[in-house]
């Protein structure tokens, strides 16, 4: 084939796209990317943790080193507010939160992102696993915060997801 049929060919699948299979054999694409860690043998391409986290109140979670996190801080509210739809002080603190917590992991982890989420913190971790690709769930809440609320809301995460979970109150990492 000369340089010329092979610029026509190559013009040709251009042209028709690479669904298009009349003229040529049929090209293939891959199922999926690549993703790091799929190359065995490889330990420099490995794929790092990704952990999401549900920052209740301004505490990161320890022992994130290396991993690749996504923060989620639910804009909580109280139940009278919500009513009212005044939304923009809850708005305001998960802001804060999310400030504190993305400052102090950055010192610590290899890549970290975050957004303010949903009033409801289950949903605010739902709306974030559509983007972000989680291995785990941490849910980081400080200590003096009632466990019953941590507990309901592992249990509720737990429910609807199928991922491991568990809460940390910034010195510690509690499994759920």
């Amino acid at each position: 084939m000369s340089a010329s049929e092979t610029d026509q060919a190559i013009s040709e699948r251009s042209v028709r796209g690479l669904g298009d299979d009349r003229r040529r054999g049929r090209i293939e694409q891959p199922a999926r990317p690549a993703l790091l860690g799929d190359f065995p043998g490889f330990p420099e391409h490995a794929r790092q943790a990704s952990v999401l986290v549900v920052a209740i109140d301004p505490v990161a979670p320890a022992g994130l080193a290396g991993a690749v996190v996504f923060v989620v801080a639910p804009a909580l509210n109280s139940w009278f507010r919500h009513w009212l739809s005044d939304e923009d002080p809850a708005r305001r603190r998960a802001e804060a939160r999310l400030a504190a917590v993305l400052g102090r992991l950055q010192r610590t982890v290899l890549h970290v992102e975050g957004r303010v989420g949903d009033a409801d913190p289950v949903q605010a971790i739902a709306d974030a696993l559509t983007t972000f690709r989680a291995d785990e769930i941490v849910i980081s809440a400080e200590s003096e915060r009632s466990t019953e609320q941590v507990d309901d809301l592992v249990a509720r995460a737990r429910e609807r997801f199928a991922l491991p979970i568990s809460w940390a109150d910034g010195s510690r990492s509690i499994a759920a």
